[in-house]
């Protein structure tokens, strides 16, 4: 077999979407432990797999049977095993102390008082404004950058489409749980500011993805797509939904009254705002690095 292993692409994936689902536990969109039971799931499947087809190779090669498919097989192989070994290194440093030292220690309680400081009105406000306007110019350019990586039509406008429904959808039912109490005006802009710069790296790894795994004059299968879409769209669309539940409850709060529908309508107005600033100024003179730059300053 002279295919070369994904080493680069499964490290950089998985290193990544720690990270994500890292910071999105730190800010609260979902628990420290199911941030863990999500990681200790993806343990146990890479760990299963990668034996399992490990297990297998053995039984070939002792009893000389012939799979017709063992060569890809082989690869999904490798791949599980190196996602398991970073997964692996992922679960050492939550129990290093554990190896480190047989001494327990007690811990003491964090018992820092927990307020809503975000209940401004016109903070708030301007926040679901920024959301709209950054979500809207994200989304035009991924379906911009998405067509022209995968060699799309409409098929693949639908794909891109569906996954940011359902992914942002995800995100707004999460939220729906969430404790926005220590959800501040700066952590709101940073939150913001951070969904601003993720396409910039998103796309740049759609694209060195591209060019790694598929070479020219190849066409990227319809499961790919799927799985590209999902998986690249998954940080921004999952955080632009929870963000919205977040800022419309806080919203909702500060006047002491159901004012989601407001909300929606601030998140609209900025979309639009977004929508004509784009078609205007930025998608005529910038490339797509050059807009989420731009958004980002805006932001800040």
């Amino acid at each position: 077999m002279n295919t070369a292993y994904p080493l680069i692409p499964v490290s950089v994936i998985t290193i990544l979407a720690y990270f994500t689902t890292l910071l999105f536990s730190r800010w609260g969109i979902f628990s420290r432990n199911s941030h863990r039971k999500f990681w200790n799931v993806l343990l146990l499947v890479t760990f299963l797999v990668s034996g399992l087809l490990g297990l297998l190779s053995v039984v070939k090669v002792n009893y000389k049977l012939q799979i017709p498919i063992y060569d890809t097989l082989m690869q999904w192989h490798v791949a599980f095993g190196i996602g398991m070994v970073f997964i692996s290194f992922f679960h050492l440093s939550w129990h290093l102390k554990y190896y480190l030292t047989f001494q327990k220690h007690t811990t003491s309680a964090n018992n820092k008082s927990s307020e809503l400081q975000a209940k401004n009105p016109k903070k708030i406000r301007y926040l679901l404004i920024l959301l709209g306007m950054t979500a809207i110019i994200s989304q035009v350019v991924f379906i911009r950058e998405f067509i022209s990586v995968l060699s799309g039509n409409e098929l693949i406008l639908g794909i891109v489409m569906a996954s940011w429904m359902l992914l942002t959808g995800w995100g707004a039912l999460t939220g729906r749980n969430g404790n926005f109490s220590k959800l501040t005006f700066n952590r709101g802009v940073l939150m913001l500011t951070v969904l601003a710069i993720m396409p910039a790296i998103l796309i740049g790894m759609l694209y060195w993805f591209k060019n790694m795994l598929f070479p020219p004059g190849t066409t990227v299968s319809l499961g790919m797509s799927v799985a590209a879409s999902f998986l690249l769209l998954f940080p921004v669309c999952f955080l632009s939904g929870y963000l919205f539940t977040a800022f419309s409850t806080l919203y909702s709060e500060s006047k002491n009254q159901n004012q989601t529908g407001k909300a929606y309508a601030l998140e609209s107005l900025g979309s639009l705002i977004g929508g004509i600033i784009f078609s205007l100024v930025l998608g005529r003179f910038f490339n797509s690095f050059q807009i989420f730059g731009i958004t980002t300053t805006a932001i800040l």
